[in-house]
């Protein structure tokens, strides 16, 4: 992508609605079944550690890091290692109707 290359990025002006948001604490050898949203999901690990597996891909993620799994991506949750993990996951749509990119 040019913009890329050029060393800049677009600004984007849109709109985001969170919804579904929860902290939960779940203790190690948790599993949550595989599954897939209509919208984005926002995943925060606040304490602990957490493995995602995708049908592509699987990434450790710790406390105070961040996942964003696309729309409709299959993916499943595990508590990662020997403690257990606090996390806080969002699902979140894009209003793209009051979208605006700059260039």
């Amino acid at each position: 992508m040019q913009f890329f290359e050029d060393g800049y990025l677009p600004t984007i002006n849109t709109t985001f609605s969170f919804f579904g948001g929860h902290a939960e604490t779940v203790e190690p050898g948790w599993r949550w079944p595989t599954e897939h949203h209509p919208a984005f999901e926002i995943m925060y690990i606040m304490d602990g550690a957490q493995r995602t597996v995708t049908e592509s891909a699987e990434k450790i993620i710790k406390a105070g890091e961040m996942m964003i799994i696309p729309i409709g991506m299959e993916h499943t949750n595990y508590c990662w290692g020997n403690e257990s993990m606090t996390f806080l996951p969002c699902i979140s749509t894009l209003t793209t109707r009051q979208s605006n990119i700059c260039w």
